[in-house]
């Protein structure tokens, strides 16, 4: 179960075209959370792909998937950063970074807006949906788009066909690291 949702809602972040993805797990009451998301990091991390939960409420997890070196170039902009400082955002390293967001996640009845940053969403769609309060947007897939929605269908494009692709290959058999030691044929494939 657990792996088909992550196959499912995470399959450009495993590719490697997509910096972060978020999905809830709904899991049985008394899963060990904790020891799940160890055990496919152990699978995991000598990929460079990490995950980490980010928000707990009753039997509901929200899951951060990453590619961490991807996530740190991000967090090395300057102007990424000037953004998460108006934020309130400790810049020391991404575990206070991350924590950060999960005490937002926790604050916050909807989800923070800065949370497109983690996932890879242009700097400028993020502003702009801020500032527009989600309205006045150009287009909308992932995210609603307020600048180059061009470039923005083009990523949607392939952000789907790579879902397609490892939800169809995942159904045929393969496991999570098979798809991860095929994905440049995978993503050849359109």
């Amino acid at each position: 179960m657990f792996e088909k949702l992550l196959i499912s809602h995470c399959a450009p972040t495993l590719a490697g075209i997509k910096t972060g993805n978020l999905f809830s797990y709904h899991h049985p009451s008394g899963e060990n959370i904790v020891s799940l998301l160890a055990i496919w990091n152990e699978k995991l991390n000598t990929r460079g792909i990490y995950l980490t939960s980010l928000k707990n409420k009753d039997s509901c997890t929200l899951i951060y998937i990453y590619r961490k070196k991807e996530l740190l170039n991000l967090l090395e902009k300057q102007e990424i950063q000037s953004f998460l400082e108006k934020q309130d955002y400790p810049l020391f390293s991404l575990d206070y970074v991350l924590d950060h967001l999960r005490k937002r996640l926790l604050m916050s009845k909807d989800f923070p807006h800065e949370i497109g940053v983690f996932l890879g969403y242009p700097l400028e769609d993020v502003i702009g949906f801020i500032e527009n309060r989600g309205k006045n947007y150009i287009c909308t897939g992932c995210w609603k788009v307020y600048h180059n929605p061009r470039n923005a269908q083009r990523l949607f494009h392939c952000f789907k066909n790579c879902r397609k692709q490892f939800t169809y290959l995942y159904n045929l058999g393969l496991n999570t690291e098979e798809l991860l030691n095929r994905r440049k044929d995978v993503l050849l494939y359109e």
